[in-house]
């Protein structure tokens, strides 16, 4: 997100805007560091809960700044990228502190923003393959299609939660990794579209920055199979001990 204030622009102005940079910015780094360590921390502990209250609002800062800002530059696609992010990061961040998971009106609310999400976005994507380029404000015709993906696949298994049983664990501990695990991942992906941090960081070897990207999705798969294992897995039975005449055999 780039935004540009005209130099006659009032004083106020150019500082909200210098600040909302900020925040989008600073959100996205402090993002991906927490979620960095609530993905390594023990689960359940002190610094796991603290890393993760941290990414939840690192997250909103830079969701919610990209979705107010991006429709005053021109960049509809991303507002809604942002507003379906910092959905995502709630209702994943409400399901790792809950006894246990029920669909209400938070839920309800957000289905049916995201059914207007998916809607409006496919239509952008119609727009965006109308254009010579296969794009539309800088953003190319398929991103509007896997966000209107992802904005359905996540309505979808809202509704079914409103729908269905309460979660309880392990389930709603996977659904706290998944949704967590993508925000965490559209931040990475979010930082790694942008020219000037991975020329700065991988010095211009693109096929680098796929390293990351591997490793945060290996680990998200290993933790949704984890918590979906049993708690406890039956003892091995012991071996009879030995008999006092046995035992002289062996002396």
């Amino acid at each position: 997100m780039i935004l540009h204030v005209a130099a006659t622009a009032p004083w106020a102005l150019r500082e909200i805007a210098d600040a909302a940079l900020a925040f989008h910015i600073g959100g996205a780094f402090a993002g991906l560091g927490a979620g960095t360590v609530a993905l390594i921390a023990r689960k359940g502990q002190r610094l796991h809960r603290l890393a993760g209250n941290v990414f939840l609002f690192a997250m909103l800062a830079m969701s919610v700044v990209g979705a107010v800002v991006a429709p005053m530059i021109g960049d509809v696609g991303s507002a809604f990228a942002g507003a379906i992010t910092a959905y995502l990061v709630v209702t994943g961040w409400r399901a790792g502190r809950a006894g246990e998971v029920k669909g209400g009106r938070f839920e309800m609310a957000g289905v049916a923003l995201l059914g207007v999400a998916v809607v409006a976005v496919l239509m952008l994507g119609g727009q965006a393959l109308a254009s010579p380029a296969r794009e539309l404000a800088g953003v190319p015709a398929f991103a509007f299609f896997v966000m209107a993906t992802m904005a359905a696949l996540i309505g979808a298994l809202d509704l079914k939660l409103i729908l269905g049983p309460v979660l309880t664990r392990p389930r709603k501990l996977a659904r706290h990794i998944w949704r967590m695990g993508l925000g965490l991942w559209i931040a990475l992906m979010s930082g790694l579209a942008q020219p000037k941090v991975g020329g700065v960081i991988f010095h211009g070897h693109a096929a680098l920055q796929w390293i990351p990207v591997a490793a945060l999705v290996a680990t998200i798969v290993y933790w949704l199979v984890k918590v979906r294992r049993p708690a406890h897995r039956p003892a091995r039975p012991s071996r009879p001990a030995l008999t006092t005449s046995a035992q002289g055999v062996f002396q």
